[in-house]
């Protein structure tokens, strides 16, 4: 899982958490499932003081 921010031209759009499921087949690892999330505002980690 991780976070991320999305920006177009200097401008922020939206941030948000991508999921992924993976699971292992013959040794290959697969991802079997995908998820995120869109905030367009009010985003933790652009609030949080650097």
């Amino acid at each position: 899982m991780g976070t991320y921010e999305f920006w177009v031209e200097d401008k922020f759009s939206h941030c948000g958490v991508d999921a992924f499921t993976l699971f292992e087949v013959d040794g290959k690892w697969k991802i079997i499932s995908a998820a995120y999330t869109v905030e367009k505002q009010k985003c933790k980690r652009l609030t949080q003081k650097k």
